[in-house]
């Protein structure tokens, strides 16, 4: 070999040199772990940038038996896919130490003989990856505001409940948790105290709640407690926590400098009595909660199949949705007369429901569902709209037209509500003293501190202020004269007995003499016969409305009674 053969090699020697140690470096740098052992478990290499999160010194690992290490770490996980890979088969795993975690195989490697000769393996740092792949799940199945888990997960742990029920014998129970006043914080504070809110309120139910139950957010302002490991029929345990949740929401809470009583109102199913499957708990706890509310909020009531269907009222419910929705109500128009000289003053606006199943729906049929699942908020909307719209269409075609529009409790509690009737209004074009807001007896006497504010700032706009159904609520005579009340309709039971029972007579004419004293003219509700049209007349009442003057009429016919 001459002088030229030897320069070659030596240059194949050098790049061969310089592609190891470039190698090397990959290998140093990069973010993985080699590893190679002979048949015995004798570390033969051990490199990569890797090795920096294990907090190993590579070099005094070397000719150590990694099975003794393994063991005195307690990682037996590792052992045993190491154990396999020198048993001839590939292993792959994901390996956690501390807070990184590797991914990467085990492969053995054969002698010439086709005998096991070690095992080298790969694994890769894939932390981030990992901690991404958490979050994503974690926000699959938690909600972001609060941190619980959310629907979607409480769907998957009570499936995973019932199957561990059926094999231990022990029921379940789920809360439907509702918060009763949650919608005022939003409305008078705005939604980020609204989400402060909410924060306080998970915390502190969470705090209620043991290890092996699970709380989630529902949605809105609604939450779920899903109760494990109960004894069959033991009605008092599912009670206890009931009344625990309701406990831990009675003291007020602090948001944004401003204290807030917040209640709830629980509904509740059992795990077999009231379902065997998820989609029933569910329904049924929902149902339940229907039934809570309507026994005066802030109590919690378990399902009763005895008191109504769950799917019918869910049904219900829905569908009310989907008349708001599709324009499915309407509205109809009872005159009000003046008794003394027969003239049409104004009229009454009357929400009615055109279901295209059921036919014209009236609201003693739909009102209580509406109330109960807070579709009343849109819906009230809706009619205060459409009677403006109407109005000005009236107005529009030469008539005069003075409408009245009844206002439901839940209504009161928007902070807001005088600021939509002024955009009504506005938006239509229409004077104030056009409108008269009707708001029950009982609903003017309820929580003045919140009540009284409002209704004068609905007076101060210019719009009349109406007490409807007089005599069934207890009034203070104090708040009637402070507020601005300017008329008072007074309920239809009492006209009944009129003018034949001396009682009656004698009742309706004190009430008729309050109203006087008190400055506000007063419609009777009810009136059906002739001889209590002039009773009424003759003591003084200016206004009447009843199946006597006429019913509610659509808008098309009530306007021909006006051009009339």
């Amino acid at each position: 070999m001459g002088p030229g053969s030897d320069t070659a090699l030596r240059h194949v020697e050098r790049a061969l040199a310089d592609s190891e140690r470039r190698l090397s470096a990959v290998v140093d740098l990069a973010p993985l772990v080699l590893f190679a052992c002979d048949a015995a478990g004798t570390i033969t290499l051990l490199r990569g940038a890797g090795l920096q999160a294990l907090r190993v010194d590579a070099g005094t690992l070397i000719g150590t038996n990694v099975f003794a290490l393994l063991d005195d770490s307690g990682r037996h996980d590792v052992s045993t896919l190491l154990e396999r890979a020198l048993q001839g088969e590939e292993t792959h795993g994901v390996m956690r130490f501390g807070d990184t975690v590797f991914e990467g195989s085990f492969r053995p490697q054969r002698a010439s003989s086709g005998a096991i000769a070690g095992v080298i393996a790969v694994y890769h740092d894939v932390t981030l990856a990992h901690r991404s792949q958490e979050q994503v799940r974690h926000m699959a199945y938690h909600d972001p505001l609060t941190g619980l888990p959310n629907r979607a997960r409480l769907e998957e742990r009570l499936a995973e409940g019932l199957a561990r029920g059926r094999r231990t014998g022990r029921a379940l129970a789920l809360l439907y948790i509702d918060l009763d006043e949650f919608k005022l914080v939003n409305d008078s504070l705005g939604h980020a105290a609204g989400d402060e809110l909410l924060c306080e309120v998970a915390q502190r139910l969470d705090a209620t709640t043991r290890a092996c139950d699970l709380l989630a957010r529902h949605g809105g302002d609604e939450f779920m407690l899903l109760v494990e490991d109960l004894e069959p029929d033991d009605e008092h345990a599912v009670e206890a926590v009931a009344a625990n949740v309701l406990a831990a929401l009675a003291p007020p809470f602090t948001v944004d400098g401003a204290e807030f009583q917040v209640g709830a109102s629980i509904g509740v199913s059992v795990w077999p009595r009231h379902g065997r499957e998820p989609a029933e708990l569910l329904q049924h706890a929902d149902a339940a909660l229907y039934q809570a509310k309507a026994q005066g909020r802030g109590v919690h009531a378990i399902y009763d199949p005895r008191t109504g269907s769950s799917r019918g009222r869910l049904t219900l419910t829905a569908r009310l949705r989907r008349a708001l929705e599709q324009d499915e109500f309407e509205l109809h128009y009872q005159p009000i007369y003046g008794l003394a000289g027969g003239e049409q003053l104004a009229m009454e606006a009357l929400v009615r429901w055109r279901d295209p199943e059921r036919g014209l729906v009236l609201p003693g049929d739909f009102i209580g569902v509406a109330e109960g699942s807070g579709l009343i908020d849109d819906l009230g909307t809706w009619v205060l709209e459409e009677a403006c719209r109407q109005m000005r269409a009236w107005i529009d075609a030469g008539l005069e037209p003075y409408v009245s529009v009844n206002v439901a409790p839940r209504q009161l509690r928007d902070a807001w509500f005088a600021r939509r009737v002024a955009h009504t209004l506005d938006r239509f074009g229409l004077e104030p003293n056009r409108l008269m807001i009707e708001v029950t007896e009982s609903a003017a006497m309820l929580e003045p501190q919140r009540t009284d504010p409002l209704l004068r700032e609905v007076g101060e706009l210019g719009v009349r202020l109406g007490i409807d159904d007089f005599g069934t609520g207890h009034s203070s005579l104090a708040r009637l004269q402070a507020l601005p009340f300017e008329a008072l309709k007074i309920d239809r039971s009492f006209l009944r007995g009129v003018p034949e029972g001396r009682n009656e007579t004698r009742m309706l004419s004190a009430v008729l003499a309050l109203a006087g004293a008190l400055g506000m003219s007063v419609v009777a509700e009810g009136i059906e016969t002739d001889a209590q049209r002039a009773f009424l007349a003759g003591a003084g009442c200016q206004y009447g409305q009843g199946f006597l003057l006429g019913r509610p009429v659509p808008a098309g016919e009530i306007a021909a009674t006006m051009r009339r």
